[in-house]
């Protein structure tokens, strides 16, 4: 018996240069057609230049890692959707590639596109994304880069409102206050920081979700009022479920 018939399945996201595009819809495809269509499919141009170098994988400029996602996400919507289909661009081909079985949701799996650049990747979030991802932003920050969008969604043709609107970030959560603070040094120190303890712990309050329930209801609630309808959080005490746990009673009912 399965453990769970509504859990979703997915990364955050996948790196586009890792795969090819052709490989990963086939991929993709099987993992949405074997969850009965539980699949969330993100995918992202690729930013981690020391990963790509320690795995012996070309890591390009900018430009080209966006416009290759441009292919594979053209490439791989075209195999979920099409018998045999063709492309050919300029840095991926297919040749009547077949996908089967396809996926279960129609006409596809939501694509979520991470990145935030404002000169080529929101252009691309317009075009193709089902949902966008701007991860650890401030609700300054995120107003920003939905105004960004809403630009570019007007210069491409794609009615804004079709894009659903997701923020990742941390999530660290404690019944009390000496708790969540004992939390985030805990975190401070678990990696090394050029940062005063100071400084960073006021970035991260800025651009997560820090605090008792109640204070967490509230940050959540602000990206509520922008428009945010799904969160996807890190908890910062994993692999302690007491996090999550608290989070579940404490702040998913009242909102």
């Amino acid at each position: 018996m399965p453990v769970s018939n509504k859990i979703r399945l997915g990364t955050l996201v996948l790196c586009n240069n890792f795969r090819f595009p052709s490989v990963l819809a086939k991929m993709a495809a099987t993992l949405d057609y074997i969850s009965d269509g539980r699949l969330e499919f993100g995918i992202g141009a690729g930013w981690n230049e020391e990963e790509h170098r320690t795995y012996g994988i070309p890591f390009s400029k900018p430009a080209e890692r966006i416009e290759r996602l441009r292919e594979s996400i053209e490439i791989i919507k075209k195999m979920w959707t099409e018998e045999t289909p063709i492309y050919r661009g300029k840095y991926y081909k297919i040749d009547g590639a077949i996908c089967e079985p396809k996926p279960l949701q129609k006409p596809h799996p939501p694509i979520t596109v991470g990145g935030a650049g404002e000169k080529l990747m929101i252009r691309l979030i317009a075009q193709h994304a089902y949902r966008c991802n701007f991860a650890h932003r401030s609700p300054a920050e995120y107003v920003h880069k939905l105004s960004i969008l809403r630009i570019a969604c007007s210069k491409v043709g794609r009615d804004f409102d079709e894009i659903e609107k997701s923020w990742w970030g941390r999530a660290i959560i404690s019944r009390d206050e000496a708790r969540v603070n004992a939390q985030l040094k805990a975190l401070y120190l678990s990696r090394k920081r050029e940062s005063p303890f100071e400084e960073w712990i006021k970035e991260v309050k800025a651009n997560s979700i820090v605090g008792t329930p109640e204070e967490c209801v509230e940050k959540l609630r602000e990206y509520l009022r922008l428009g945010v309808t799904y969160f996807i959080l890190r908890f910062g005490d994993a692999p302690s479920k007491d996090g999550i746990r608290l989070f579940a009673e404490g702040v998913i009912p009242e909102l």
